[in-house]
């Protein structure tokens, strides 16, 4: 029998994959802690987690940025590193070990980073040899290190179809350094999307109290607006486990449970459940697919089983913010099909086309199962208004006819695509818009050639010494396809490849050789066929030092961040991080407009930075979505033509500033963010004054408070703490009108949520700030988010205090949250939780253990 041996955390414990994809744990001991149950907000909250997700601003304006360390973790880290034992080496050359990701994952047809470290015996970079990096045993490129242990790799992954794929990067041996292999996992998925820990918390509790109610899994559980697979899910129960990094949907394949439950009622133990949740995350990553046998150290489980485990094992982390002393073996009586049936769903994607009546047409259909792989050997019918036109077998999910268009008339026809149930799948159809056209350049005795056009990224960007992928799309004036002829592509007027058209596109992989980092133009010439006028059309080539390619969320996730900072400081920060990148506000607005307009890829173009020559002279204009969609495409294509940021902006109300600029399309791209549509409209605002309308102004009421700029942080627009809200400005005005003297106001704004506010027991935030000031009640998390969130929208840094075994005058021995506010040079504390308590004096608890004070509350 084969075994994948995985590493773990406990010396006590052994875990194995096996080859029948069963997970096996042997625990040999059990270990034991003291626990009270009571104590539901003890939990382990590690110092790292003080301030993580924080925006910072220092004195020196360069050192003002905005970070978000949760989504700059894509994947697994594991440093897996094979030496080549088969040959002796010398006692002179040093041992080599490659840290690569334990699973990268990346969009079916887009682009991916592969990235790696070399380092010897001894931990030091090895800065210099030779790197072969292969998929699938295919090499895919060969680099030479110069100066830097660092690899990284920008791989086209459109050929390959959705499913998992071995990495295999190879170090040779040289004078100094022996050779080393390392083997990954890159996984191919319909749509890259992660989420927060927070979110895999609360959809754990849905899940479980689902599960409580009916006595069954749900076919998927909501997470943001993603539907989630109960296999994908548990795979994110378990990274979440031990860690607070974002989660991605893998999209693995399902497969029937083998194994039932014979352990109902035993109770596995921290470290043992904890050890068995690395076993099955490992099985995932290996085979690309959830385990079909579970084995714990008290007995078999069910994948359903398993999964109503987990999701009560990280429900209790929601609820008391620390993990269960064990868990108790839970039986369902599930009668659920989905995950007890071997059929599957599969989902069609189905473009419309546009033809024109006795012309050949190639019909193509996209087929996925419900996990995201790719359907083969399935087969598709294609019907236009019922008529059967033709049918094909699916192979790595493309199916594809060529179908000569009658001589219709010109209207709109239905075209579906229709997949017939069987043992191993539903039936489904997808329609879509088959268009004929009017063909109005021929006749019956004359044929006349039809002009044609060339669609290309106003920019394409490329890393130099790495190819580069030119595409192209060739349609006649009505939008249709053209599927014969050649392109050539140019750069500087020098031809550097000719390629046929197939399917209205024309691709060329192109390798930079001797060009440097500079941006270059590209012509993209169409040479004419029959029936079709040869056309040209002109491009930007830009090369770079370093390509930096993000998605459409990590965009998004970057303009709420922004967005925040700005309103906090009425200052535009130096940069902004995307991915463990620092992106320049000169490119960050680049980057906002591609956004605005959805654009296919998003890079950071390491644009020249303009002073910016015009003012804003529209202040309170409203700009409508037609409008400011309009402008970000002129912006962008300026940035595109001349490699630089626009020194002017003229919207159709009137001019604007770079900063305003930026601080107009970072509110448009948050609101998407937050709301996941576009807004109607926006309107122009002083970036140095936030987004106040005036409204609920407070300024000229709020205290001469004095601090450093190290307390600044302490000010920041949180996470359920809604700073600068206009409603809590309007809370903050109530309670400060006609009190001066920043020590005078603090106290009036405690005082303010004392008399507000009534005590409710729950665990956690459940409300945040905004709604607790509307419900009038909260438990002392809730009551914290509040009178913070009053104190820094007065300009009085406050931060977040975390008691582990605060003994209460009832006897109550419990974990409890409060406030501190800084005033004149004092931290002066701030309870709510009772009317006995005054500004800076606590008399309803006496003492606690330990305590950690935050900027955000992780919990």
């Amino acid at each position: 029998m084969i075994f994948f041996i995985c590493a773990l955390v406990s010396l006590s414990a052994v875990n194995a994959v096996n080859d029948d994809n069963t997970v096996i744990s042997n625990t040999t001991s059990v270990h034991s802690q003291d626990i009270t149950p009571d104590n539901v907000e003890n939990s382990k909250i590690e110092s790292n987690c003080i301030e993580k997700n924080m925006i910072s601003s220092n004195d020196n304006t360069s050192d003002k940025i905005i970070t978000d360390t949760d989504t700059n973790t894509r994947v697994e880290q594991q440093s897996i590193s094979k030496n080549n034992k088969e040959n002796k080496t010398s006692n002179t050359l040093l041992t080599t070990s490659i840290s690569i990701d334990n699973i990268t994952y990346a969009k079916k047809g887009a682009t991916t980073n592969i990235n790696a470290v070399i380092v010897d015996s001894n931990n030091n970079p090895v800065t210099r040899g030779d790197v072969v990096v292969k998929i699938n045993g295919l090499t895919i490129n060969k680099l030479t290190l110069n100066g830097s242990n660092k690899i990284s790799i920008n791989y086209d992954s459109s050929a390959l179809r959705a499913k998992l794929y071995n990495i295999t990067i190879k170090y040779g041996r040289n004078s100094q350094y022996d050779q080393t292999i390392s083997e990954s996992k890159l996984r191919i998925v319909s749509k890259v999307t992660s989420y927060t820990h927070s979110e895999i918390l609360d959809a754990a509790n849905r899940t479980t109290n689902y599960i409580r109610k009916y006595d069954v899994l749900p076919n998927y559980v909501t997470i943001a607006t993603d539907h989630v697979l109960m296999n994908d899910f548990l795979y994110m129960l378990l990274c979440s486990i031990n860690s607070t990094a974002r989660v991605y949907n893998g999209e693995f394949s399902s497969y029937v449970s083998l194994s039932t439950t014979n352990c109902d009622g035993q109770r596995i133990y921290q470290s043992e459940y904890m050890n068995l949740a690395d076993s099955i995350k490992q099985c995932y990553i290996v085979n690309g697919r959830q385990p079909q046998n579970f084995v714990s150290s008290v007995g078999n489980l069910s994948f359903d089983d398993v999964l109503y485990f987990y999701s009560r094992v990280v429900s209790y982390e929601y609820e008391h913010g620390a993990y269960s002393y064990f868990g108790t073996v839970i039986k369902l009586n599930n009668t659920n099909d989905y995950y007890h049936n071997t059929k599957q769903k599969i989902n069609i994607d189905l473009t419309s086309y546009k033809v024109y009546a006795n012309t050949k047409a190639q019909i193509t259909a996209n087929l996925t199962y419900g996990d995201g792989t790719a359907v083969d050997n399935v087969l598709v019918a294609f019907k236009i208004n019922g008529l059967s036109i033709g049918s094909a077998k699916a192979s790595e999910g493309v199916a594809t006819i060529n179908f000569t268009v009658p001589n219709w008339g010109a209207k709109d026809y239905t075209l579906v695509a229709k997949v017939g149930e069987s043992g191993s799948n539903y039936a489904t159809n997808k329609t879509s818009k088959f268009t004929v056209l009017s063909d109005q350049t021929t006749n019956n005795t004359t044929t006349t050639t039809r002009n044609t056009k060339i669609n290309v990224d106003s920019i394409i960007f490329g890393k130099i010494n790495n190819t580069v992928k030119l595409v192209a799309t060739i349609t006649d004036t009505k939008g249709v396809g053209v599927n014969t002829g050649k392109v050539a592509f140019k750069v500087n007027q020098k031809t550097v490849g000719v390629v046929d058209v197939s399917n209205s596109k024309a691709t060329l992989s192109y390798y930079p050789s001797g060009l440097t980092a500079k941006m270059y133009n590209l012509s993209v010439v169409y040479s004419g066929d029959t029936g079709y006028n040869a056309s040209r059309t002109e491009s930007k080539l830009k090369i770079l030092t370093h390509l930096s390619v993000y998605n459409y969320s990590e965009i998004l996730d970057g303009a709420n961040r922004t967005k925040v900072f700005i309103e906090t400081y009425n200052a535009l920060p130096n940069y902004v991080t995307l991915n463990g990148d620092h992106v320049s506000m000169c490119d960050f607005l680049y980057l906002l407009t591609q956004a605005i307009n959805k654009s296919s890829a998003y890079v950071d173009g390491e644009f020249s930075h303009t002073q910016s020559t015009s003012k804003t002279n529209c202040y309170d204009q409203k700009i409508t979505k037609d409008n400011y969609m309009a402008l970000a495409n002129t912006i962008a294509k300026y940035y595109a033509e001349n490699g630089k940021q626009p020194a002017t902006f003229k919207s159709n109300v009137g001019n604007m500033s770079f900063e305003d600029t930026v601080y107009f399309y970072t509110r448009a791209v948050a609101f998407i963010y937050n709301n996941d549509i576009m807004p109607a409209y926006g309107t122009v605002l002083d970036y140095s004054g936030g987004s106040n309308d005036g409204s609920s102004d407070i300024s000229s009421l709020v205290g001469n408070n004095t601090y450093s700029s190290d307390y600044e942080k302490y000010l920041d627009k949180t996470a359920n703490c809604q700073v600068n809200d206009s409603a809590i400005k309007s809370a903050v005005k109530k309670a400060i009108n006609g009190v001066s003297g920043s020590y005078n106001q603090a106290k009036a704004i405690f005082d303010y949520v004392n008399d507000l506010t009534s005590y409710s027991y729950y665990y956690n935030t459940r409300n945040g700030a905004l709604k607790t000031l509307s419900l009038k009640y909260g438990n002392c998390v809730d009551m914290s988010h509040l009178v913070i969130a009053m104190f820094r929208t007065a300009g009085l840094p406050a931060r977040y205090v975390h008691g582990q075994n605060c003994r209460f005058r009832s006897g109550l021995v419990v974990g409890h949250v409060w406030a501190e506010v800084y005033v004149n040079g004092k931290w002066y504390s701030c309870d709510a939780t009772s009317n006995s308590n005054s500004f800076g004096k606590i008399v309803n608890w006496s003492s606690c253990t330990s305590t950690t004070r935050y900027i955000s509350l992780p919990f």
